[in-house]
């Protein structure tokens, strides 16, 4: 197909590029089942999304959290903020906290000083 009328049908363009029965493979959504036992066995998922994404990303974290709460796994934090898809890297240090606190080694027996820190905040609480 040229170009330029690829250019003038964008589904059309997007569907030649990747055909859809291909695309749907990969949606995460549709693969938890295929990897649920993987899904279960992760100490850590951390979800966010802009409510005002132009790429509708919060509704694909909401949809990818219920697919995994379909499968038991509900241990999730998953935040909406209002934002659109980009210059959202204020977001980040809470992200990270949660889950290098999530993915740590266990302190030993009788440490007290263990902090928590909360996903929407790079503060943090003690416990």
């Amino acid at each position: 197909m040229p170009l330029m009328e690829l250019a003038e049908h964008p589904t059309r363009f997007v569907e030649h590029v990747q055909p859809l029965p291909r695309r749907r493979e990969w949606d995460p959504v549709r693969m938890v089942p295929r990897h649920a036992d993987a899904l279960r066995g992760l100490r850590a998922i951390y979800l966010d999304g802009g409510t005002r994404d132009e790429w509708y990303l919060d509704l694909g974290a909401l949809a990818f959290r219920d697919a995994l709460a379909e499968i038991g796994v509900t241990d999730v934090a998953c935040q909406l903020f209002d934002a659109a898809h980009g210059a959202i890297d204020y977001r980040y240090p809470g992200g990270l906290a949660y889950l290098a606190e999530r993915l740590a080694p266990d302190p030993p027996a009788g440490d007290s000083s263990s902090t928590s820190v909360e996903p929407s905040s790079s503060k943090p609480m003690r416990r």
